[in-house]
């Protein structure tokens, strides 16, 4: 697996390479316009990958702030009644 940065122009005419070496690589490509960082093109695999760990991570943080929000009311456990 590697990642590699791309022009956008050499990325549509070898579109087809690159998608190939995606699914059988695992690369990934940064597509570039005018020298700048657009958009990254990876296998739907990983992709999925990514939104699974962003939903974990979402939850996660709903759990620590309604944990603070509970915490700021008085409730919960101290740290010495757990011990």
């Amino acid at each position: 697996m590697s990642t590699y940065t791309v022009p956008v122009t050499e990325a549509k005419n070898r579109l087809t390479q690159l998608l190939r070496n995606i699914g059988q690589m695992w690369d990934r490509y940064i597509i570039t316009k005018n020298g700048r960082n657009e958009a990254v093109i990876l296998s739907y695999e990983e992709y999925e990958s990514w939104l699974e760990t962003l939903n974990l991570s979402e939850e996660e943080k709903e759990a620590i702030l309604e944990g603070r929000k509970v915490a700021e009311k008085g409730g919960g456990i101290a740290l010495e009644e757990m011990l």
